[in-house]
């Protein structure tokens, strides 16, 4: 494996991750507009702040997104232990016509795709 392709995918691997980011924080957005709290997390951050209501607001942000990616490694690794192939996985990685279907939102595309072009959730392969 050449250096170019060694680069390649950890560029790659870090865009990703920081797709994936991106959609979490924008869920944890979207659950404060609603009212939405985890109470043990808000727990969490409040005394990470150490009462100061501002802070621990901060705080709970970055907490509620850890959690969401740790219930997704949760889930992804049970859906590996079960030896099914993951959500949206072609069956052919050198079928590059193979065409995939979206777990969140059941739209088909193409393999290149690595985020879902309706719902913009990052695929995991």
């Amino acid at each position: 494996m050449s250096f170019d392709s060694i680069w390649n995918r950890a560029k790659a691997a870090t865009t990703l991750s920081r797709e994936a980011d991106r959609h979490f924080y924008e869920q944890v957005a979207q659950e404060l507009q609603q009212s939405i709290r985890d109470d043990g997390v808000w727990l969490m951050a409040f005394e990470r702040a150490e009462g100061d209501d501002a802070r621990a607001k901060a705080y709970y942000i970055g907490l509620r997104v850890q959690r969401l990616k740790d219930n997704e490694n949760i889930r992804s690794g049970t859906e590996r232990n079960d030896h099914a192939p993951p959500a949206g996985a072609a069956t052919r990685d050198s079928d590059r016509n193979a065409q995939l279907s979206c777990p969140y939102c059941n739209s088909s595309f193409s393999i290149p795709f690595v985020v879902c072009p309706s719902c913009s959730r990052v695929i995991k392969a």
